[in-house]
């Protein structure tokens, strides 16, 4: 039985005392969610962290936006990871929804499955060494590179990226006119992309063909992606009999396109062990985070609080074929670990 602690993200400080307990005692996996407008750490510069201050458990995202992300630099900070860890590190991925998010990245979260997609293409092709071309990543939508228009961009001719928005275009570190004259930080400026092939985006990562990828989420193009471009499927917020028609779904779509084993099977559930000052904090941060849905009680009536309901959980999801359960922790208080650690023990 594998079981992992979903780390807590509203206290930083305390997330190295998580790791280190965590990986003295029975656990698995820590893993660590992403968001951008919200007060939490980054995941991947946290995980680095935590990386350096253990040995044995695995470390993962659940899940990075990637679509937020510039794929080239995610692809050397995945592989990067992956090496400095050990081999350790999970890419846990998906697309989220919520548009300040998007809006923030200057990102046109309408088209984020099919960036998704892309940037799968590219992520596999980096990790396994082989030449990346210009555009690849370019910018915060890859190989598209947005206008707030939604116009097309012809990746020979210049590109005007307007420096003075937040978030609005392409981030680079110098803004670049032909001539070297000086710019106006208000106005356009011209990046020629012109050109074929730049090489390879290292280091290689310790696993060969990349870190371990899984996908999360519930609608179909997620189960897709799983069998197309991933090594299993992440499932969070749904109790063990829905949680079952997704896994098989996940397993049926793995064998029509002809992969070979199985994919591995994640669950997550939410879950606050202590006296009645932790789980009133736990209750607190659930509901802000859950608040964009509108109906943080629904994920709040998911809430494991007592140490049975944690151990049948775990039992529930191990008996329908998860390869290791995610005890998401929402309150900061690390003497949970060893409380959760007797409960499944």
């Amino acid at each position: 039985m594998n079981v992992g602690l979903g780390l807590p993200i509203n206290d930083p400080a305390q997330l190295l005392t998580w790791a280190r307990r965590a990986d003295a005692g029975p656990f698995s996996a820590l893993g660590l969610l992403d968001r951008l407008v919200y007060d939490n750490p980054e995941p991947l510069v946290t995980l680095a962290v935590l990386a350096g201050a253990t040995s044995r458990v695995r470390l993962q995202t659940e899940v990075l936006i990637a679509p937020l992300h510039n794929t080239a630099i995610l692809a050397k900070q995945a592989a990067t990871l992956d090496r400095l860890s050990g081999g350790r590190f999970t890419l846990g991925i998906g697309t989220a929804g919520r548009e300040d998010d998007y809006l923030a990245a200057g990102v046109d979260v309408h088209r984020r499955g099919r960036r998704l997609d892309e940037q799968l293409a590219l992520l596999r092709r980096a990790w396994s060494g082989e030449p990346c071309g210009v555009g690849d990543g370019a910018g915060p939508v890859g190989s598209a590179p947005f206008r707030p228009g939604g116009e097309g961009v012809d990746l020979a001719g210049p590109v005007p990226v307007r420096s003075g928005g937040d978030g609005v275009g392409p981030v680079g570190s110098a803004p670049v006119r032909p001539g070297g004259d000086g710019v106006d930080p208000a106005g356009p400026v011209l990046v020629r992309l012109e050109g074929h092939g730049v090489g390879s985006i290292g280091p290689a990562p310790a696993r060969l063909g990349g870190p371990e990828v899984l996908f999360g989420g519930f609608v179909p193009a997620v189960f897709e992606r799983v069998a197309r471009w991933g090594d299993g499927f992440l499932g969070a917020g749904l109790g063990p009999r829905w949680m079952d028609t997704a896994f098989r779904d996940v397993e049926r779509r793995w064998e029509l396109a002809g992969r070979a084993g199985r994919p591995r099977l994640v669950a997550q559930v939410n879950v606050a062990l202590g006296p009645e000052t932790v789980l009133a904090e736990a209750r607190k941060e659930m509901g802000d985070y859950y608040a964009f849905t509108g109906r943080p009680e629904h994920m709040l009536a998911g809430l494991l609080t007592t140490p049975a309901a944690v151990r049948d959980a775990v039992t529930a999801f191990t008996g329908i074929g998860a390869d290791e359960v995610m005890l998401y922790c929402w309150a900061s208080d690390p003497d949970q670990i060893d409380r959760l650690a007797d409960a499944v023990a």
